[in-house]
This record gives structure tokens, sequence and C-alpha cells, in this order.
């Protein structure tokens, strides 16, 4: 069994650096596993201040292995520690404190397609699972770098003609606050811009051209760092664009499980 590294909550025998997950109550928390079909998976649990409750894995087929995922979603603010067997995760924090929110960014993000690696999953019987995952930082009024390309003709009176014309903008995502994050937190974020859809509090983004997170600032014990990267955001000018995107934002909805009922008068949601 292993753990995609896409996972926003860290397990292991020793978590890394004890550093805490911070979600918040409308956040989804996606965990994903691949094992041989044979084998049999740890058994997963939630333990907060109010007890510990056991979590029954979902499995579905992914080529030669079953994927394994648990979709943890509509979490009561506390503080809460996920374990897989013998395995620990870091101190997940579920929130609804706006100012602890307001110093955070929501990265969500998919692939389109589960053919071109195997440590992510995100087609799951027809439907499009996005990850949610929470960082420190976000983007600075200063870091915004503005650009166009354009093609011009100058008549002979000196006066220029704009033939085409397309503006785009740039923005430096700061990836943690003045006390800095753990190295691997610049790791998951340049890991999470591979994929094809990546939405920061609900805007398409795409990493600009070759860009990977760079380091900042470090503090005086070299073991936390404030890192940026340069992102583009998307434009969506065509047809067939606008209607996926209709469709990826569906998928990014976050619906409270107490509206997730039938009645007469409801319906799904």
């Amino acid at each position: 069994m292993r753990f995609s590294p896409f996972n926003p909550v860290i397990f292991g025998n020793s978590p890394r650096d004890c550093f805490p997950h911070v979600f918040s109550t409308e956040d989804n928390i996606m965990l994903e596993c691949f094992k041989k079909r044979t084998e049999e998976m740890p058994p997963l649990s939630l333990e907060g201040a109010d007890g510990t409750y056991s979590l029954s894995w979902n499995s579905v087929p992914f080529g030669d292995t079953d994927v394994v995922f648990y979709l943890l979603r509509d979490l009561e603010p506390g503080h809460y520690t996920l374990r897989c067997g013998n395995m620990t995760s870091n101190a997940v924090i579920v929130t609804d404190d706006k100012d602890i929110l307001s110093q955070t960014v929501l990265i969500q993000f998919c692939r389109n397609t589960n053919r071109d690696r195997s440590d992510i999953a995100t087609l799951i019987n027809h439907s499009r699972y996005f990850f949610d995952l929470r960082i420190p930082g976000g983007f600075k009024d200063e870091g915004w770098d503005f650009s166009v390309d354009n093609e011009q003709f100058e008549t002979i009176d000196a006066d220029i003609v704009e033939l085409y014309a397309r503006d785009s903008t740039a923005k430096k995502l700061t990836i943690g606050t003045s006390a800095g994050v753990p190295a691997w937190f610049g790791e998951m974020v340049n890991r999470v811009l591979s994929c094809d859809l990546v939405y920061v509090d609900g805007e398409r983004y795409s990493r600009l051209r070759e860009a990977t997170p760079e380091k900042v600032s470090e503090d005086v014990d070299g073991e936390r760092f404030v890192y940026s990267i340069s992102l583009r955001q998307s434009q969506f000018t065509k047809p067939r664009d606008l209607k996926e995107e209709m469709l990826n934002r569906i998928a990014l909805r976050r619906t409270p499980d107490s509206l997730r009922h039938i009645t007469s008068a409801w319906r799904k949601i």
C-alpha cells in the first residue's frame, strides 16, 4: 500500500516536522492510496476531542491495482489526528475563524485523465474529484506583473494601429507567512502545479512557463522558509473552454451534508 503524494495530509511513522495542516470547515479532505488487489488496507480512524471514529475506505479498480480513497468533509472546528494502521498524520486543524483563514489560500486541483501518472487518480466512477490543499500565504499586490502579446502597424503618419493584442497577468503566490513553512510545502505546491486543473481561491491558474517555488527567506535555524512562484491566471475565450470551466466549477462546489438529501420537494445536490 502506498499513499498518493498529492494527499493534503501527510502520514508516517514519525510525521514530518509536526507542522499542522489547516483546513476550513467547508474544505474537503481527500485521502487516496493505491494497493494490490489481494492486499488488505489498514484501518482508518479519526481522533478528535469527542473520541475516535472508524472510517471505511472506498475502493475501485485502477489498472492492475485498486485506488482506495476517503473524502472527509463537514468536520466541526477542532484539532484532529488521522491514523492508518501504525501510521499517524500531522495534526489537522479545522477552523471557521476568519482571522486564521485570511492568512491562507485554498488550492483545489485535479488531472484531466488518470493515464499520465500512477500516483494520483481524480476521475473515479466517471466523476471528477478535486483535492483541497490549504496553505499559509497568498497573493501580494506587489507581485502582479502585466504583459501583452500584440502586433502593431505604423502608418506613414506615425500613427500606431493595433492589429492584434491579448493581455495577461502573472501573479506571485507567496507560500508561507512571516513564520515560514517547512521545505515540503514548497515541494507539495510544485507537485500540485503539475496537474492540468489548478484553482487558487476559486480562480484557475497555471505556472508561468517553467516557474518553480523560489526561496525568498528562511528563519535563523534554516528549518522554516518562505517561497514564491509566478502563476498566470487563465482566460476563457472559446465556447468549449467556457463549457469545461462551468463543469469544473460544479465539481469545485462544497455543499454541506445537511443539504445532500432527497425529499419530495428537494433533489439531490
